[in-house]
Formats: C-alpha cells, structure tokens, sequence
C-alpha cells in the first residue's frame, strides 16, 4: 500500500530520486514541520525567523521603558485602579463559591435522603454522597483566598520593574534562539540540495582543486 510519500512513484512515470528524497525529508530534521503539509508545498531554500518573539521583545522594551520614566502619580492611579479590580473580583469570587456550596450542600442532602431501591444500589448513593462531600472541600475552599493588599508606590514599581526585565531578557533570549533555529534549518536544507545534485558538487570541488593547485604552485 502508497503511503504519502511512495505514491507519486505509483502516480507518475520515471520519477527521480531527487523528488521521492525531497518528499520524505518533509518528516525529518529541519523540515519536520512540513510533515503534515500538503506535498504541493514547496520546500523553501531558506528559512525565516518567526517574528512573534521579536515583537514581543519590542513590546516588554517599550514597557520596560515606560515603567521606569513614569512619575509616582501615575503609579499611584495605577494601583488604584488595579486595587479596586482585584477587590471587585475577590468579592465576586466568594460570592460565587458560597452560590456553589448552597447548590452543592442541597444536591448531598437529597442524594442522603434518596432512598436505594436495592441493595445493590446503596453503592451508588456512597458514591453520589462521597463525590459531592469531594467537591465541597476541594471546588469551595477560601481559606487560601487573601484580601487584596494596596502596595506603596515604591513596592508597586519594584514589582513591575522586574517583571518587565524578566520579559525582556526572555524574549531576547528566544528571539535569538528562533534566529538560531532559522539559521540551522537553511543550512539543514541546503546541504540536503547540494547532496542531491552532485553534478555541482563535483564541479565545486573540481574548482575547489584547482586554486589549491595553483597556490601550490
């Protein structure tokens, strides 16, 4: 049986080894990513960074930027604004989970109540009780919810500053690695064309032997 790779053999005549070896190295080394495309995409001869690193880098220089130039009134509206969000959510939050354990609480007390027609059914009612039981200390625990704390502006811009640096410093070291990997990928490829096409590599080296030749000379 073809597989996607062996069936142009089947399909056309007098297929060369170049096209079936270009075919299976969509599977493997620099042009695994291909494997699941369509072999009417092209084999690129040279591969570009990505640029979502790049800009992200750009993004987290131009905060980093912005948080250490800021004045301390800015800042201070800043945390008044962000105070008053995580206090709302916080709120929200225990409101939600007490909604929970009352629908929980009254789901355990009528599986407790249900009578089992069998005995062979008391299993299921342990099981109904047990998960909801589960449910209520795991999916309802507020003990390790805190009470939104107001930094000072100091301890705010402390808190941001480093943020910022850590996001830089990751995504330039990204940025340069998706610039690695670009770079590995195009030499990848092109030593694979030039393995194909030994006609040029031999003129290469003819080449190559001459100047040597002469040097010596």
């Amino acid at each position: 049986m073809p597989t996607g790779y062996t069936s142009v053999i089947g399909e056309k005549n007098n297929v060369k080894f170049r096209e079936y070896a270009l075919r299976c190295a969509r599977g493997f080394g620099a042009l695994v990513e291909m494997r699941d495309e369509s072999m009417e995409v092209k084999i690129p001869k040279k591969f570009t960074p990505h640029p979502y690193y790049k800009q992200e880098l750009e993004k987290a220089t131009k905060k980093l930027e912005e948080i250490t130039t800021i004045d301390n009134h800015a800042i201070e509206l800043r945390i008044e604004k962000e105070y008053d969000e995580a206090l709302r959510n916080y709120v929200q939050s225990l409101q939600e989970t007490a909604k929970l354990v009352g629908k929980y609480v009254g789901m355990r007390e009528e599986s407790k109540k249900w009578q089992p027609p069998t005995k062979d059914h008391k299993g299921l009612k342990d099981f109904m009780v047990s998960q909801l039981e589960s449910s209520i200390n795991h999916d309802c625990d507020v003990s390790y919810r805190e009470i939104p704390k107001k930094p000072t502006v100091t301890e705010y811009k402390a808190k941001v500053v480093d943020s910022a640096k850590h996001d830089v410093e990751y995504h330039q070291k990204e940025w340069d690695s998706e610039i690695k990997r670009a770079n590995e990928r195009t030499e990848w490829v092109k030593q694979l064309y030039a393995s194909l096409n030994p006609k040029k590599v031999e003129v290469a080296k003819h080449k190559t032997s001459k100047i040597v030749k002469r040097k010596k000379k």
